[in-house]
């Protein structure tokens, strides 16, 4: 997957976030599909920390870095606002988190395409679903992942099939994230993000939270806090950056489906995923 040198860089956050048997812990829960699970959101980041590394080595440096979701964090040490330390020690604090709301909660995340955001919450604003769903992420004018109960969800993609979605379907993924109401289970994680030390960004990094440039050491910190407990708007943040100039992303992590959904927002994007891994499409 990564050569020997890229493993020795890392090693150390490897072995921060798992222990002694760091190496086989980290590649089992980077397979594991215990979503929900703090140690496989310390293993995602990990991959992508190491395929910053990778990639540095071949290529010259990225001019802006962003983040989806969990990929805040990488995104956050490639600009130069955090320690790759202090990075697992946030990643793992709001796992914990998450891990309590999902238990709590029993959440499911539903993706809805062919709908606008206007629909959505006409949709959203009745009976029980005004208080129980959110919208979690803005992946396009036309796709977004809402969270809410199994019920309340399948009712729901019934009803958006009804109205016109071209697809409503549920993933097998934990809903409770990206929600306001994360901050009641999550309060050791808000805490350490204001003891953590921030700087600022050392290249553009745009928040996938506001998908404004961060500036400052304040605004990196605002934009960990706020990326827990507020949706992922990815589509501001992708057209903000191709405003700017980008004509190409690189997908650093494991997540191929993110080249696809680049590509919905930017229509003219060239996007490469690294490493390419196997039966995986290294360019769109």
């Amino acid at each position: 997957m990564f050569s020997a040198d890229v493993l020795d860089a890392v090693q150390p956050v490897i072995e921060a976030a798992f222990g002694g048997d760091g190496m086989a812990s980290w590649q089992a829960s980077l397979s594991s599909s215990a979503f929900d699970d703090p140690a496989q959101h310390a293993a995602v980041f990990i991959y992508g920390l190491a395929a910053h590394h990778a990639y540095l080595t071949e290529r010259p440096g990225l001019p802006a870095v962003t983040g989806h979701s969990l990929g805040i964090y990488a995104a956050a040490v490639a600009a130069g606002v955090l320690s790759a330390g202090s990075a697992v020690r946030l990643i793992l604090s709001a796992g914990a988190g998450i891990e309590r709301a999902q238990r709590d909660r029993a959440m499911r995340l539903l993706v809805v395409t062919g709908l606008t955001e206007p629909r959505l919450h006409a949709m959203l604003d009745h009976g029980d679903r005004r208080e129980e769903v959110r919208i979690t992420h803005y992946h396009s004018s036309v796709q977004h992942l809402l969270s809410g109960r199994e019920p309340t969800l399948r009712a729901l993609a019934s009803l958006c099939i009804e109205r016109g979605a071209l697809s409503a379907t549920l993933l097998p993924f934990p809903g409770a994230v990206h929600r306001a109401d994360l901050a009641d289970f999550a309060g050791a994680f808000l805490e350490l993000v204001d003891e953590t030390e921030f700087r600022d960004p050392s290249t553009c990094f745009y928040s996938p939270v506001s998908g404004a440039l961060v500036k400052t050491a304040g605004e990196a910190r605002t934009t960990i806090r706020d990326q827990l407990i507020r949706p992922v708007r990815f589509t501001e943040t992708i057209l903000n950056m191709a405003a700017a100039g980008a004509g190409e992303f690189v997908v650093l992590g494991p997540c191929a489906q993110l080249m696809g959904i680049i590509g919905w927002i930017h229509r003219g994007a060239r996007v490469i995923l690294y490493p390419a891994g196997p039966g995986k499409a290294g360019r769109r």
